[in-house]
């Protein structure tokens, strides 16, 4: 891949100074020029992806992180290379249209070759053609059965596995439980790349004695502990000089929040000053269709659980809020004549712009619902509090997937959470765009109910 990678970004980066000589400038670019100043290009970008081990475990690797990483590489060769060009300075033989095209020709092909190979890769590790690395289980065969499959579908082949010596739970004569040096002598002999050591809750703590045998062979050693095996978010951790197992992270970093919260203030304001003449009509028909304020303020939970006021144009002729909050519904009559075209149209909603620039929402994230309503699924399932883990927003991933109006059982809630836990799991600032674009674009995204 590293070889593949490496000769397309050559071939588009110079191809890239060609289309931009023929179509502005209307002559052929210099082939000893560029030629040599396109394999340079290629070898930084290639220097930059093999030094931050973008192609090590590669078959264990997202779609999205390789190729997020192979930009990466374009923009820091890129780079590289115009600090040469100005240290050796040289730089007058490169227009700037020159070294914008050959940079989309680099990155297009660097999107284009990593997702090719993915998608071959996947194809070719399913259908078994492909075996990346041979692993022996240890543990009970319960605790094997259950990662078995989910390493193979990474290209990881299960070639062997045993018990734990003086396990606690029942063997059949059939698979007697082995010793540590027995265990540590047959897999000297199968060579696997890895072994990994999978303690249950019957034996919790992996023997000392058999971590000392299996550290005298040339393979990874690793240890999951009883009931990580489907946690997909754990990871190894550096703490000061401790090296432990992360269990769970936070969804977003600091980069990250900074950069949701800049698009935040951006769309909010402008969608402030845009919206600002549909929401004075709006507020004047509140007032002249049915006694009352214009806003509506309710109580939810927001960031990490804790109680915020969301705002809203009034659109019932009772206000209820907090403990006391019922569900809208279809034909509900306590919505005015005004309020359902709110409704319909999502007018209602505009305010939470304020709540967006107040940093209490976000423009996307998970819906934020009324606290009765917390409190009637946050005890039904379980993960419904990590939905609070970011922000709330105005629109979000499950509304665009068809999850909104009225969650009045437990499956059309556990089909919304799954889609705002998939957010929160895949989060990027190109997700939001999308999710914004994908919004604007709808006929009809309920956000709240009816």
């Amino acid at each position: 891949m590293a070889c593949l990678e490496f000769l397309a970004v050559s071939a588009a980066t110079f191809l890239g100074s060609q289309l931009y000589h023929a179509s502005a400038l209307h002559q052929a670019a210099r082939p000893e020029v560029f030629a040599p100043a396109s394999m340079v290009i290629a070898a930084l970008a290639l220097m930059i992806s093999l030094g931050s081990g973008h192609f090590r475990r590669i078959h264990s690797q997202s779609k999205s992180k390789s190729v997020w990483n192979g930009l990466l590489s374009v923009v820091f060769g890129f780079s590289l290379f115009l600090t040469v060009l100005f240290l050796s300075k040289i730089a007058d033989q490169y227009s700037r249209g020159t070294f914008v095209f050959q940079f989309i020709a680099a990155a297009a092909a660097v999107v284009g070759i990593r997702s090719l190979w993915y998608s071959r890769l996947r194809r070719a590790i399913v259908s078994g053609s492909i075996e990346s690395r041979r692993a022996i289980l240890i543990g009970a065969k319960s605790a094997c059965d259950a990662i078995r499959e989910r390493l193979t579908h990474t290209g990881i082949k299960v070639i062997w596995w045993a018990q734990f010596p003086n396990a606690k739970y029942t063997t059949t004569p059939s698979n007697l439980v082995l010793s540590e040096r027995q265990i540590a002598a047959t897999c000297r002999k199968l060579r696997p790349d890895d072994i990994i050591v999978l303690p249950s809750d019957s034996d919790p703590l992996c023997p000392a004695g058999l971590i000392e045998c299996l550290s005298e062979l040339p393979v990874d050693v690793h240890i999951l502990p009883a009931g990580l095996a489907s946690a997909s978010a754990v990871q190894g951790s550096q703490l000061g000089p401790f090296v432990g197992i992360q269990l769970c992270r936070r969804p977003l970093s600091l980069v990250d929040r900074a950069l949701k919260r800049a698009l935040d203030l951006v769309i909010a304001a402008f969608l402030l000053a845009f919206l600002s003449p549909i929401m004075l009509m709006a507020a004047a028909a509140i007032v002249l269709d049915s006694r009352g304020p214009v806003f509506f303020r309710q109580k939810r939970h927001g960031y990490n659980n804790e109680p915020i006021t969301v705002i809203k144009f009034r659109s019932m002729h009772v206000l209820e809020g907090g403990d006391n909050f019922t569900p809208a519904r279809r034909n509900d009559d306590r919505v005015t004549r005004v309020g359902r075209v709110l409704r319909r149209t999502n007018i209602d909603e505009l305010p939470q712009l304020i709540n967006v620039l107040a940093g209490t929402m976000s423009i996307v994230g998970p819906r934020p619902h009324a606290t009765a309503h917390n409190d009637m699924f946050e005890h039904a399932l379980a993960r419904f509090a990590r939905r609070h883990n970011v922000k709330p927003g105005i629109t979000g991933w499950a509304q665009i997937n068809g999850c909104r109006g009225e969650a009045n059982t437990l499956e059309k809630m556990r089909l919304r959470v799954d889609h705002d836990l998939y957010y929160i799991d895949n989060w990027s600032l190109f997700f939001d765009l999308k999710i914004i674009v994908l919004t604007a674009l709808s006929k009809s995204v309920y956000l709240d109910g009816y």
